[in-house]
């Protein structure tokens, strides 16, 4: 599977299937987590903590904090704080 970076989300591809995604939008120095989706066909493989994990490192590389605004978001990140 490949990672993409576009604009506000990072998708997991599955050749031309988008696989799963998570989304954000920008405030200031803020990431705001509004969205992770996995299509059904690919859950329990752990492609969503593979996503929440890619948005920490772009947060961190670009010196962001994280709001998570999702559910699965803010359960990743309490048991994974940055």
């Amino acid at each position: 599977m490949e990672l993409q970076i576009r604009n506000t989300a990072i998708y997991l591809l599955d050749g031309m299937k988008v696989a799963g995604y998570v989304s954000w939008s920008k405030e200031n120095d803020a990431m705001i987590i509004e969205h992770t989706f996995v299509d059904p066909a690919y859950r329990g493989q752990g492609l969503a903590g593979r996503l929440m994990e890619e948005a920490v490192k772009k947060a961190k590389g670009e010196g962001w904090h994280i709001v998570p605004i999702c559910s699965y978001a803010k359960s990743y990140l309490e048991k994974n704080p940055m």
